[in-house]
């Protein structure tokens, strides 16, 4: 099980568990509430990346079906710079970029 909280600029907050399997010695299988179908996670020694994957998204009170493609790459600190290109029936809606950093709790 894996918490994830993103933090934007705008002051929108998503907080999230995932729920991961490992399926494979460098791959895993991940779901979450916003993400039924799930995805696969392919490792190797860069980083990772998803298998494109659905995700259930807000946007002004309508909740938007994304087709999504994310790539991740791991830095020499162990920041993770993460790109991911959303679609809507085809149509490149959004590009995320984010740095992810790990919290101790």
């Amino acid at each position: 099980m894996v918490k994830e909280k993103f933090e934007f600029s705008s002051g929108t907050v998503i907080a999230r568990t995932m729920f991961v399997e490992q399926v494979a010695p460098e791959c895993l299988h991940v779901t979450a509430d916003d993400m039924p179908l799930g995805a696969d996670i392919l490792l190797d020694e860069k980083g990772f990346r998803f298998t494109p994957y659905y995700i259930s998204a807000q946007y002004k009170d309508r909740r938007w079906q994304l087709r999504c493609f994310d790539e991740n790459v791991i830095d020499e600190n162990g920041v993770i710079d993460d790109t991911i290109e959303m679609f809507f029936w085809g149509l490149h809606v959004a590009t995320m970029s984010l740095s992810v950093h790990r919290m101790e709790s």
